[in-house]
């Protein structure tokens, strides 16, 4: 699924670009919170400090598991050597 040639956008589409990448990342902080508050629920009573405890470790171990799922499959292949300034970085 990765490509060898980078993404480019031209610059009359760059709002447009920059609206999707925003959106992206709202619509996937909002579902990261569902989510892992779902998990975290699941774990048991919210109600007792050991309940809130074991929702708080069941919360980042579902994070931990999406993370390393969603990065084997979304990592690049190839090593990119020099950038080229075509990457986008956070």
């Amino acid at each position: 699924m990765s490509s060898t040639r980078p993404c480019r956008v031209r610059a009359s589409h760059a709002g447009v670009a920059s609206g999707f990448l925003m959106t992206g990342h709202e619509i996937g902080a909002a579902l990261g919170v569902a989510i892992l508050s779902a998990v975290a629920s699941s774990a048991g009573s919210l109600a007792t400090t050991t309940g809130a405890a074991d929702a708080f470790s069941a919360g980042f171990i579902g994070a931990a598991a999406i993370g390393a799922v969603f990065a084997m499959l979304r990592m690049p292949a190839t090593k990119v050597i020099g950038g080229g300034g075509n990457m986008h970085m956070h």
